[in-house]
């Protein structure tokens, strides 16, 4: 048989070692193996992998806060074009009825009313509960009023109903708010009247002046 061919390929076991082998380069530095340079690659793939995945995420959820800040923008002028009929149906519902045509308006009214409760609903707008304790990230107080009976800050009546829209203030509720009474503190001439009533602070003050 003549000479191996310098094109043929050596056994198995003979390729293994080549790829194992570590080889000097040109400056005399270790080069990576077959296997090695593979881990490295799959690496770097990975990592690009990850990270393309990763800026995708923060795109689609960007680009859902800017579509949703838009229609909030577009929507908002209307919403709350419809919070002042709501408060003009509320306004009429109040006015005293007497005649029987006066109760049939009133009837319609609430119809109408309940009607748009439920279109409003349906953009998930909810009325903001009137509570008990002032909340200014849900109130705005227009008015106060000393009360000694009730805690400060306290809510006594709800002059204008507030909403949410999306568990957002769409607008604030205006209330009037309790606050405490004055406190009195005796000043100089107080305390000059005291000294009135004693003897002894005469002769002090003339010992001072001495």
């Amino acid at each position: 048989m003549g000479r191996k061919d310098k094109n043929q390929a050596g056994s198995p076991a003979e390729e293994q070692r080549d790829d194992e082998l570590v080889e000097e380069g040109a400056e005399g530095k270790p080069q990576e193996t077959r296997y090695e340079q593979i881990e490295r690659e799959r690496a770097e793939y990975l990592a690009l992998w990850q990270r393309a995945q990763a800026d995708y995420q923060n795109l689609k959820r960007r680009s859902f806060t800017d579509l949703e800040a838009g229609v909030r923008r577009a929507l908002q002028p209307l919403l709350e074009d419809l919070l002042l009929v709501m408060d003009h149906m509320e306004m009429a519902l109040a006015s005293p009825i007497e005649s029987e045509d006066a109760k049939n308006l009133a009837f319609g009214v609430e119809l109408v009313k309940k009607q748009l409760l439920t279109a409003l609903s349906n953009q998930d707008v909810q009325a903001i509960e009137p509570g008990k304790h002032f909340d200014p990230a849900l109130h705005q107080a227009v008015a106060k009023e000393t009360r000694e009976d009730l805690e400060p800050d306290s809510v006594i009546e709800t002059l204008r109903r507030g909403y949410l829209w999306k568990e957002t203030p769409l607008r604030f509720a205006q209330v009037r708010v309790a606050e405490p009474p004055a406190e009195t503190t005796a000043g100089p001439a107080g305390a000059a009247d005291s000294d009135a009533g004693d003897p002894a602070a005469g002769d002090r003050r003339t010992g001072q002046e001495n």
